[in-house]
């Protein structure tokens, strides 16, 4: 089964573009402007009227009045407010205008999804081209209206205001460019100021903390500040030593690769063993020679130079052609165009299809480069920051050492983890020691409540084993035989725990050994299968070493190898342009020179008698001549009919008045006489219904009745 991502590149890969172009259509779609928050299966699977929709908010971004709602709006319109707006932002689409209009109105993927990505690649050149064509688009005059001078006059103080405003827009991004921004510079003000708050807060309480402390009754903070201050600045000089350092290392490498390939290059010289007159005389040869190729090379951009400055004078000094010459090549430059585009897209398939045997390596490449390039500036960040931690650290510890002044120094972690887990012992020592002792006071508690009770019952027991030990000569004896009864209890106590304790243990010892001779005689095959494949993962790790060293040079020369192949076809697809541009603009001036060439040799033969341009006119010239002398007389009518209708023009606007109050008073009278007619009719009509009416009674006498 394939994956989400190939299914995508293959979507991506029928409508005409390449999934890092719809990753970078679908990012720009949910950043701000727009924040539609699309996903790349979302985008592909919309509809063309959505599509539409959002190629339209493209548009309203760039233009406010295409804000619509294509719902709301005739499919027709649409095409033609997106045909005409294209045009302003200057699309090349490289299709027929009709089969690209078709597209449009269908939202066919492989023409809207380019549109979108080219849209929003060039989000603010075409924002500002928009924003532009509002006021510098030029309005088409008929010729015949630049008669009047009014017309004339406005005409030229409108082409007056577009060059003064392209002046002033074009100094407005010169200052937008050299001078800044006014809300950043507003922003960082007011972070100033709360930073300058906050410190100001931190020093009250660190003053109030300082007052409060006798502790820092003594401290110089005036010497204390020179010494930091003192700081500082070696460390910014450290820095900027350590900067010095950097560069004079980074210049020492260059040197150093100067001078070996100085060096190589004197060894190659030296096993040559060539004498220097004659090294310095093969140089002035190929000296000589280039200059020589030069200077023809020279003498030949100039002979085309100079040829094609004049066949622009050429063109430049020539008659002025007519709308009709100019729609003509209008039209044969359109057709020009989509025969370019044609085989533009005939090579490209060429190319796609040389190209896709190393597209992947080269994906890879560049993928890898990356990420070498950010694991590179990672540790270049890290070693910084390490660098960073351990001036940091020394002088912490030179602090350190000043505040203590020879006394001891705080523990370490390590220390802190070794002493924590002393405590921990020593509190489970202390306790166990306190459950015993908390017993042994139990039970002397139970025996002084014993002895109380005793003596309670005879007072005079103690007395009484006092005297007769005396008598006996054995003084102390009870107390003395209760201390040993005591004793041995314990004692006997003490050796049954520790007996059963040591058959315990050496129970629990056995079980171990027999475990442990178990697992051994389980473990010892598979030990010995461990051996081998250590072995065996030695001798292939090896090989990977020495493979993947030899897959790293071996990618290396690709790279290298890749990198010139593609400056090598940059600089044929340059060239290749410049020719085809080339090829493209001297054809054109071919037509035009053979078509004005033929106008020319028509002339001449009509003039000498061999034909006739019309029936009418036996030359162009004298058509010409007769089409200027009938719009000098329609000029002239229409000069004295404007002067008739401005000295007559209030008289008219009078007499138009005076109508049109005739009118309305004609029409009030009118809706009056059919008001009367109709009142009149109905009465009539009333009358008649009521003399009419005739019924008959149950008598059968006729009756007359009257409502």
């Amino acid at each position: 089964f394939e994956s989400a991502e190939e299914r995508d590149s293959a979507t991506v890969a029928q409508i005409g573009m390449s999934v890092e172009q719809s990753q970078f259509v679908v990012a720009a779609l949910n950043r701000p402007p727009f924040e539609m928050g699309l996903t790349l299966v979302e985008f592909h699977s919309k509809q063309p009227l959505d599509l539409l929709q959002v190629v339209n908010d493209v548009f309203a971004e760039l233009d406010p009045k295409h804000r619509v709602d294509l719902r709301d709006e005739a499919p027709e319109a649409t095409v033609a407010r997106m045909l005409e707006f294209l045009g302003v932002l200057s699309y090349k689409h490289g299709m027929a205008l009709a089969d690209f209009r078709d597209a449009l109105l269908t939202g066919r993927k492989e023409v809207v999804h380019p549109l979108l990505f080219w849209l929003l690649n060039r989000l603010p050149t075409l924002r500002k081209r928009a924003y532009m064509a509002r006021f510098l688009r030029n309005v088409e005059v008929p010729e015949e209206f630049f008669a009047d001078e009014m017309i004339v006059t406005l005409y030229q103080q409108y082409k007056e205001k577009q060059h003064e405003f392209k002046d002033v827009h074009r100094q407005v991004e010169k200052l937008r460019q050299t001078s800044a921004d006014p809300a950043q510079l507003q922003r960082e003000i007011d972070q100033f100021a709360t930073e300058r708050e906050q410190l100001k807060a931190k020093m009250a309480k660190l003053r109030e903390r300082v007052n409060s402390n006798a502790q820092y009754a003594d401290v110089d903070f005036n010497e204390l500040l020179q010494h930091v201050q003192s700081l500082r600045k070696e460390q910014e000089e450290e820095a900027k030593l350590m900067d010095g350092l950097e560069d004079q290392k980074q210049q020492l490498r260059m040197c150093q690769q100067r001078m070996e390939s100085a060096r190589a290059r004197l060894d190659e010289l030296q096993k040559h063993d060539e004498d220097p007159k004659e090294i310095l005389s093969r140089l002035r040869q190929e000296v000589q020679m280039s200059t020589q190729m030069l200077q023809v090379t020279l003498e030949e951009q100039e002979q085309q130079k100079r040829a094609i400055v004049e066949d622009l004078e050429g063109v430049v000094a020539s008659d002025p052609m007519s709308a009709d010459q100019v729609e003509e090549l209008e039209i044969e430059i359109d057709r020009l165009e989509d025969r370019i585009a044609m085989l533009s897209d005939k090579r490209d398939r060429m190319h796609q299809s040389s190209d896709q045997q190393v597209t992947f390596y080269r994906e890879r490449a560049v993928q890898v480069e990356k990420k070498r390039d950010a694991l590179l500036e990672q540790l270049r960040d890290l070693e910084e920051e390490r660098r960073e931690a351990q001036n940091e650290l020394r002088l912490l510890d030179e602090q350190l050492d000043k505040v203590l002044d020879g006394r001891q120094r705080p523990k370490t972690d390590a220390e802190m983890k070794s002493y924590l887990k002393g405590l921990q012992a020593k509190t489970v020592t202390y306790k166990e020691r306190k459950a015993e002792l908390q017993a042994v006071r139990a039970e002397v508690n139970v025996l002084l409540k014993t002895k109380e009770l005793l003596e309670s019952r005879d007072k005079n027991i103690q007395e009484f084993t006092l005297e007769l030990e005396k008598s006996k000569g054995v003084s102390g004896f009870q107390a003395t035989q209760s201390q040993l009864e005591k004793v041995s209890a314990n004692k006997s106590d003490l050796d049954k725990d520790k007996g059963s304790t040591l058959d315990e243990t050496s129970a629990i010892v056995d079980r171990i050994n027999q475990t442990l001779a178990a697992k051994k005689a389980n473990l010892a095959p598979q030990i010995k299968e461990l051996r081998a494949v250590r072995e065996e993962y030695k001798e292939v790790e090896q090989e990977y070493r020495s493979r993947k060293t030899q897959h790293d040079n071996t990618m290396l020369a690709l790279q290298t190898e890749r990198a010139r192949l593609e400056e090598d076809l940059a600089k044929l697809k340059s060239d290749l342009a410049a020719e085809e541009s080339q090829f493209h603009f001297l054809n054109s001036l071919k037509v035009v020179h053979e078509a004005r060439l033929q106008m020319m040799t028509d002339e001449l033969n009509f003039q000498r008698g061999e034909g006739r341009l019309s029936d009418e006119h036996q030359t162009m010239h004298e058509k010409l001549e007769a089409t200027i002398r009938e719009q000098e007389v329609r000029a002239k009518k229409l000069r004295k009919r404007q002067k008739k209708i401005r000295q007559g023009f209030e008289e008219n606007v009078a007499q138009r008045n005076m109508f049109l109050q005739l009118r309305y008073l004609m029409q009030q009278k009118y809706a009056a006489v059919q008001e009367t007619r109709a009142s009149t009719l109905a009465e009539q009509q009333q009358e008649q219904d009521n003399f009419m009416r005739i019924g008959q009674a149950d008598d059968a006498v006729e009756r007359l009745v009257f409502d």
